[in-house]
């Protein structure tokens, strides 16, 4: 007998091999009684091995039973299995293709881990929990069939299998454990089917071929970091069903562009959207009521962000160095507002202030201590105009300075004559950066406001018809209608 083994319970379990063998045939029965499993580390390290024949009857694989058997190419697994246990075949790295029966309930941790030559997994019907790094560090595995029946992917299960490319995922699938995926290089697309409620920490971390997400409405959790540093995505479907983005959760994921936030969540993680830096617009619902620090940091395409009344806490740093961000709406329902939201945004020209019951829209607030000072003292909807209006010549920034004019000259709530005559006078100062901004963005609304106030002076406004025909935009038409109506000129066409 090429086996050594025991008995117990009349039932023998094969404790390990006597002969060196190429081809290995575990038999069905030994002395006529049954053999139901194979010990730990009863062949570990055999590395004449090439070829493993489990007969039927065997119902567990014990811990590191095969492991270290370098040269073993093939298995066959019977479909009395129901168990392989922890480490089972780990570091057999010639093994190229497994068949996963029906009845075996738990693949074990590690049970397939740096199998590097493995290409292949099967995995038969029936209810399955994946172990924790089950099948890690398979750097050759190119196909993975993902069957009814398997509910739980454990931590790490699937990690660094650089050669991955797609994945589909069982409607039974209900946990994707923490770093299940992670550091797999080439994954470029998932399916997430319906039924799946949890996305654990670190799942698909520096996936870095993934180019989409679209997560199904039975997600409930989406967990630390789940997708950090999956530079190639470029669209994401959130499901509804999530109250919370947590910490880094997006972080890193510079191909982004747009993101839109479902109703339902309230709370953005720490650097949740960290250096997603080509995101231009966030659709942020009314139900968010926490964005904690860093959450929107380094993203750095993006000019605006909106607030709806109902946000109560902003931490610093929220939007740390949005370079571009230039203006951002936010409620008088938070309870802290500081400069240190916006730290180093070089290019914030004002913060939109939301008041209910002040009778205008929003309360333009400038940028600097005084601004925010003065966005505390408003209570009750109760604006004090005049305290506003001597903030004016503290402003340093030009374009913030701007901004607070058109704001009150627009807004002309308690604005005294004298206050009116300095906000037009300044406005006329820079009208030629007024009217070169608008003619760039073809915003004709705002070439109407400068229009409505005089600020479109005669000996400009060739030049700004001229710029406005090379843009082609909107712009012209306006311009040349102004010309003749208040200068009373016959203007010459221009091709639009």
């Amino acid at each position: 007998m090429m086996f050594s083994y025991t008995i117990e319970n009349n039932a023998v379990t094969i404790a390990g091999l006597t002969e060196e063998q190429l081809v290995l045939e575990i038999p069905s029965q030994i002395d006529g009684l049954p053999v139901v499993k194979i010990d730990k580390c009863a062949l570990f390290g055999k590395t004449a091995i090439t070829k493993v024949i489990i007969a039927e009857g065997i119902k567990e694989i014990s811990d590191y039973a095969f492991s270290k058997c370098e040269n073993l190419q093939g298995i066959t697994l019977p479909k009395s299995l129901e168990k392989i246990c922890e480490g089972a075949f780990s570091g057999c790295y010639g093994l190229k293709q497994v068949q996963i029966p029906s009845e075996c309930r738990i693949i074990g941790d590690k049970a397939f881990s740096w199998c590097t030559s493995m290409k292949k997994i099967i995995f038969d019907c029936g209810e399955k929990v994946i172990g924790d790094t089950a099948f890690s560090f398979c750097s050759d595995l190119e196909n993975v069939e993902f069957t009814e029946g398997i509910t739980e992917i454990g931590r790490g299960a699937f990690s660094v299998c650089s050669k991955l490319k797609k994945v589909s995922f069982p409607t039974s699938l209900k946990v994707l454990g923490s770093q299940c995926f992670e550091a797999c290089g080439n994954l470029e697309e998932v399916d997430f089917s319906t039924g799946l409620e949890k996305i654990g920490s670190w799942a698909f971390r520096e996936c870095k071929a993934l180019r989409a997400i679209e997560l199904p409405n039975t997600v409930k959790e989406l967990a630390d970091g789940a997708f950090l540093g999956c530079i190639e995505i470029k669209a994401v479907r959130l499901p509804k069903g999530i109250t919370k983005i947590s910490d880094w959760a997006f972080g890193k994921c510079r191909g982004i562009e747009l993101m839109e936030i479902p109703d339902g969540v309230d709370t953005i993680g720490s650097y949740a959207f960290s250096r997603c830096r080509r995101i231009t617009q966030f659709y942020i619902p009314s139900t968010i009521k926490s964005v904690l620090r860093g959450a929107f940091s380094v993203c750095l395409e993006t000019q605006r962000l909106e607030f709806d009344y109902g946000v109560e806490v902003i931490e610093e740093r929220a939007f740390e160095m949005c370079s571009k961000l230039r203006t951002i709406v936010l409620p008088s329902t938070i309870k802290k507002l500081s400069l240190n939201m916006f730290y180093e945004c070089k290019c914030l020209e004002g913060i939109e202030y939301k008041v209910k019951g002040a009778g205008v829209p929003y309360v333009y607030i400038p940028p600097i201590p005084k601004g925010i000072k003065f966005a505390k003292s408003i209570k009750n909807g109760n604006i004090n105009w005049q305290a506003y209006d001597e903030m004016f010549s503290r402003i340093k920034g030009k374009k913030s300075k701007i901004n607070m004019a058109v704001y009150r000259v627009k807004n002309k709530a308690n604005l005294l004559p004298q206050m009116h005559d300095v906000y037009i006078g300044y406005l006329k100062k820079y009208s030629k950066i007024m009217a070169a901004e608008a003619i760039e963005n073809d915003d004709v609304e705002y070439l109407g406001f400068m229009g409505d106030n005089g600020l479109i002076l005669k000996n400009n406004i060739e030049n700004y018809i001229n710029l406005a025909s090379i843009k082609k935009g909107r712009c012209t038409g306006y311009l040349l209608n102004y010309k003749q109506k208040n200068f009373g000129e016959i203007v010459k066409r221009f091709s639009l």
